[in-house]
């Protein structure tokens, strides 16, 4: 290597060496303690369906409490008048388990099998959050599932059977 260029990179290499790590520690000290997830937080929450609070014009239907790992959990489920069902969750506190999804599996003898499950939306970080849930989870299972454990949050009723039309 070159007399000169050897300066050079030795200079170069010990200022990355100086400075390299104090970017890195003022960084780690700026970061906050714990990341934050509100449904207020990001525009990207509320796409995914995360709302603040309950639409109008809902028809009470189920409210329920459950107790999950430590944790209180308020569950309702309301019917809005054109007949979509709004599932809305309320932990009092942060879950202590990893990725906490909230999955709707269909009306069957072993409501704990995910093969049929669909993903509803995550229950990570703190406040409410509320699903619209499409016309095919009439009847079946809300579970929060984490770390292969399952817990049954609240069963959907199926639609009230409208009586046979009679013909005279």
């Amino acid at each position: 290597m070159i007399t000169s260029l050897r300066r050079w990179h030795r200079r170069l290499m010990t200022a990355i060496a100086i400075g390299l790590p104090l970017l890195a520690a003022a960084a780690l000290l700026q970061r906050p303690d714990r990341p934050v997830a509100s449904p207020s937080s990001d525009p990207l929450f509320v796409a995914a369906g995360y709302h603040q609070a309950s639409p109008p014009d809902l028809q009470p239907l189920i409210h329920q409490t459950k107790r999950v790992d430590g944790t209180t959990i308020d569950l309702e489920l309301s019917r809005h008048p054109g007949g979509q069902l709004w599932l809305k969750i309320t932990p009092e506190r942060e879950l202590p388990v990893s990725d906490p999804l909230i999955v709707w599996t269909p009306a069957n003898p072993q409501p704990k099998d995910l093969s049929n499950a669909t993903v509803i939306g995550s229950l990570s970080g703190l406040g409410s959050r509320g699903w619209w849930l499409p016309a095919a989870m009439q009847g079946g299972d809300i579970l929060l599932v984490s770390n292969n454990k399952t817990h049954t949050l609240i069963r959907i009723p199926h639609p009230p059977s409208r009586p046979a039309r009679v013909r005279t």
